[in-house]
Formats: structure tokens, sequence, C-alpha cells
């Protein structure tokens, strides 16, 4: 019996698509990169749900999910529809966990999901290493107001290494999806 068997098809087309989705909505989010970073984006996103899948000490209801995901590869490029939705679908995801599984499993799933999203982020550095020194002095005003908005709110922030090479656009779907899923996040 498989653990996704008490989820309607519509859910459960939900539940395995998010993993690929919330990555391509970070990857799609900043075009700066140009596709060069798209290509890049896209195939560190391939390794890392390919890396998840082989996970085993994470859920048992986590660890089906993403070896579904990397089984239905073959249709991801109709997973790339209708991304502006993602935000919401991951609020609905934990809508519909909340009535079949226990919050650990909640916290590995959309835990999970945020990793995938950062890790999609950190794949390309769109700060290029030719950056004037106004350039530089914004992107260290900007990591000094979110550190200081993190310890405000008593949250861990990344290195200005980790802050640069994640731009702006990034940032704030990251900040969205987090807010989605109801998970913390240093952004």
């Amino acid at each position: 019996m498989s653990i996704l068997e008490d989820f309607i098809p519509e859910q459960k087309e939900l539940l395995v698509s998010l993993p690929y989705r919330v990555g391509l909505f970070v990857s799609q989010s900043d075009r700066s990169g140009g596709a060069e970073a798209q290509a890049i984006e896209l195939q560190a996103l391939a390794s890392i749900i390919h890396g998840f899948s082989q996970d085993v000490f994470g859920s048992e209801f986590l660890q089906y999910v993403m070896g579904e995901v990397l089984a239905r590869q073959s249709g991801w490029q109709s997973w790339a529809e209708e991304m502006d939705h993602v935000p919401r679908q991951c609020r609905q995801a934990r809508e519909i966990l909340a009535t079949r599984l226990d919050e650990k499993e909640i916290k590995a799933y959309t835990t999970r999901l945020m990793e995938i999203a950062e890790a999609v982020a950190l794949a390309f550095c769109e700060y290029g290493e030719n950056l004037s020194l106004v350039e530089r002095v914004k992107i260290r005003l900007a990591y000094w107001n979110n550190c200081l908005k993190m310890n405000l709110a008593g949250r861990p922030h990344g290195s200005i290494g980790y802050f640069m090479s994640i731009s702006r656009e990034e940032r704030l779907v990251l900040r969205q999806l987090s807010q989605s899923l109801g998970v913390s996040s240093v952004y």
C-alpha cells in the first residue's frame, strides 16, 4: 500500500509536484543571470531532488514523496505552469497534511521544501565579482539590515557570503515561501 493512497489524486499531485515547483519558483524569480543561471539552477534542482530521494534518515512520508518526484521526472515540464500559484499551494499542502500526518512529518516535508528552495537560490551567484564600490556598499547595507531584522526576531542569519549568493528577488520569494510553509528562514 502506498503512503499517498489516503490522498485524493489532486492532493497527491500537489504534494508530489511541490518539491520541484518550489525550486523552479525560486529559479524563475530572478532573470539577471540569464540562460546560464537558469541552466545551472535547473541542474542543481535535479541533483537536489535526486539526492533527497536517496535520504533514508528523514521521514518515511517524505522519502516516499521524494522518490515519487524523481520517478515522475518525465512530467516535470508539465509542473512548470502557473508558477505564481506556488505560495498558495504551499499553504494548501500544509492544510492537507494536517488532516493526515503528525506535526513531525509535516515539519519534515515543509522544511525539505524550504531546503530545496534555498539550495536552488544558492546554485548561481547573481552578484558578479566585478561589483562597483557603490554596489558592494548597497549589498553590505542590505545584509546588515537583514541581520538586524533577524536578531530582533530572534532568528539566525547567514554569513555575508551566503547573503551575496542570493539575489534580492530570490530572497523575496524565499521569504514568501517560508511564510507560506510556516518555516523559519534567514530571509
